[in-house]
């Protein structure tokens, strides 16, 4: 089980590597309902989900849909992401592998 300083810790990393990840000023964002598992953590922005290290560098974007993902979880194999999301409507629970493909 992780502990809530851990936590803390990984997404202060996060934010500062989401700022540096282009040439672009850095934009200051705000990264909601982080889950982690391992060396991973899953987040919510801009109404997507993202996937970075908790150690730092480049966050991938896992979801790309008009709808509003948020509250992930991953599987205790890590091999799966759990999320609320309103694609169609009222909010459902949806799935989908860590590494983004649906």
């Amino acid at each position: 089980m992780h502990s809530k300083p851990l936590l803390t810790a990984a997404l202060a990393i996060l934010i500062v590597s989401i700022g540096q990840m282009s040439a672009e000023p850095v934009r200051r964002g705000y990264y909601r309902f982080p889950a982690v598992h391992g060396e991973s953590i899953v987040f919510t922005a801009e109404g997507d989900l993202w996937s970075a290290s908790i150690h730092g560098g480049a966050a991938q974007r896992l979801t790309t849909s008009p709808g509003m993902e948020r509250f992930a979880s991953i599987s205790p194999d890590g091999k799966m992401v759990a999320f609320q999301a309103n694609y169609e409507g009222p909010d459902e629970v949806y799935t989908m592998p860590t590494g983004g493909t649906w």
